[in-house]
């Protein structure tokens, strides 16, 4: 059995056994005082492709911690839900602000809303404190045979921010700085995922890559880059990373109406990725 068959029949084995939780398998942009990571679209709101730090505070916070801000740096948002308690109107409408008075007995009525508010963050790097003394700097051991993969491929990568992507208009591919994640099997994963995104390219595979996020074409290209980063590691001989690579791919079956024969048909596109990124290496057949 060939490493496609074998990554192939792993995840639909794993997809069977019902509902796995994906893991991020790097630490994000967080918090330098509380170490809390931001969550939702506060990931995104973060511009943390122009960071190697992935630590990021308040003005206050930095003034508390003996750093400034430096001159001419702006922040970012960070947005919350605050509750708030408002009062209804007296038709009862709870979508509107009114006196909520009864006329006859002269009591109020009051309700519970979340209301959305933004405080203003800045990162490591735009301050005068160190850096290196907030950013996450995990040690994980190295593969030879797959370092030597990546170093020769023919894109472009980035290691830097908190988020991983490959910008097709671009042709480059960005991932967190290697310090960042928890395991070896996580970082190649992550690395070998943007790296089989970035062999559909017009200049290498020629996919189709012009699907936007939420669509058909966009779920099937991101099916073949998770399946393509499964048979990488696998030929590397990292295979604990099958079960977090089948949680990866049930969230886009899912666009796809669970049809889980996408991931057989993805996998040739896949092997195919596969065959492109590793065809000079030495690696297990």
């Amino acid at each position: 059995m060939g490493v496609r068959e074998i990554v192939t029949e792993r995840i639909l084995r794993e997809l069977e056994s019902g509902n796995i939780p994906w893991n991020r398998p790097w630490t994000g942009a967080h918090n330098a005082v509380s170490s809390a990571e931001y969550r939702g679209i506060n990931r995104l709101l973060l511009p943390t492709h122009k960071y190697t730090c992935n630590a990021w505070l308040t003005f206050n916070q930095c003034r508390d911690l003996g750093g400034w801000v430096k001159k001419d740096e702006r922040g970012a948002i960070v947005v919350f839900y605050k509750r708030s308690e408002i009062t209804i109107t007296d038709d009862g409408d709870d979508e509107t602000i009114g006196t909520g008075e009864n006329v006859e007995t002269g009591e109020k009525t009051t309700k519970n809303v979340f209301v959305l508010r933004y405080y203003t963050v800045f990162n490591v790097e735009q301050t005068t404190l160190d850096p290196a003394k907030y950013t996450t700097n995990n040690t994980i051991a190295r593969d030879k045979t797959a370092d030597e993969i990546y170093l020769n491929y023919d894109c472009p990568i980035k290691f830097q921010g908190s988020t991983a992507s490959y910008s097709p208009g671009a042709d480059v591919i960005y991932c967190p700085p290697v310090e960042h994640f928890k395991n070896t099997e996580g970082f190649y994963g992550t690395l070998f995922h943007e790296i089989a995104h970035s062999t559909g390219h017009k200049t290498r595979l020629n996919r189709n890559m012009s699907g936007s996020i939420g669509s058909a074409s966009y779920a099937r290209e991101e099916l073949i880059a998770e399946i393509a980063s499964a048979m990488i590691l696998q030929s590397l001989g990292m295979t604990k990373t099958i079960e977090n690579a089948a949680a990866y791919c049930r969230s886009w079956i899912s666009v796809l109406q669970n049809d889980k024969n996408m991931i057989i048909t993805a996998s040739g596109q896949a092997e195919k990725a596969y065959q492109y990124v590793c065809g000079g290496a030495v690696v297990n057949a």
